[in-house]
């Protein structure tokens, strides 16, 4: 099949899902959800943070900053001398992602990814590479779509996202994949950066609101990422 494998460089996974690592690190501490948080106020020694319908979420002496570009530039705007970088947030462009994951019937490949030369599809992945095993001889895969395909899909219906990736993906991994035993359809607004900031750069030493996640990553991967947490972690330790 035209195409080539994608580098089997040592990569972090877990089986049962990507949620699954913070889900762990969320244990036994205080977690709030289906709250937007839309301000961040200087107060005294502390942060002050509000939410978007004026009610205060508590007082604190750092805020860690890992939303998406614009979505940070936003609370970037809102917190104390935060203008400039809030600027430079939003220029961080983003492509966004239209995923299918799918179980096919077929024997397991032997490769952990592959990128297809031609097509709608920018590359699969074998999800049994993962840790994750077969089930009923069904090999659970994920495509991810071509970012200008993925463009054009985003708002449209699961069944015409389908009709274009099933067929592209069969062509990789035979017939069967026309027909999967199950398919999903996922999307990211903001997956993948296409330009990053410096980490170091976008938090002086005088702020408490520190910027981490994909904008200031090394680079495109999961683990890149994590290293921007473990930088912000290490700079209120070291405080």
């Amino acid at each position: 099949v035209p195409g080539r494998a994608m580098p089997d460089a040592p990569r972090l996974a877990w089986p049962q899902g990507m949620t699954r690592l913070p889900k762990a690190m969320a244990e036994g501490l205080q977690v709030v959800t289906d709250v937007r948080v839309a301000v961040v106020r200087g107060d005294g020694d502390m942060l002050e943070l509000g939410q978007d319908q004026g009610n205060t979420l508590g007082a604190f002496d750092w805020v860690v900053v890992t939303a998406p570009g614009a979505q940070a530039a936003d609370l970037l705007d809102t917190s104390p001398r935060g203008a400039v970088r809030a600027s430079d947030m939003r220029a961080v462009g983003y492509d966004t992602a239209v995923m299918v994951l799918a179980g096919v019937a077929m024997d397991m490949p032997e490769w952990f990814a592959h990128r297809p030369l031609t097509g709608p599809i920018q590359y699969i992945t074998n999800e049994c590479a993962k840790g994750r095993p077969p089930e009923g001889g069904v090999v659970p895969v994920v495509a991810r779509l071509d970012p200008d395909v993925s463009e054009r899909l985003m708002e449209e219906s699961d069944r015409a996202v389908l009709g274009e990736a099933l067929p592209a993906l069969a062509k990789v991994l035979g017939k069967a994949a026309a027909r999967p035993a199950w398919a999903q359809v996922k999307r990211w607004r903001y997956s993948t950066t296409r330009d990053r900031l410096d980490q170091e750069a976008m938090n002086p030493e005088w702020t408490r609101v520190l910027v981490a996640g994909d904008a200031v990553a090394a680079g495109p991967f999961m683990e890149d990422v994590a290293a921007t947490g473990r930088w912000a972690a290490r700079r209120i330790i070291g405080a």
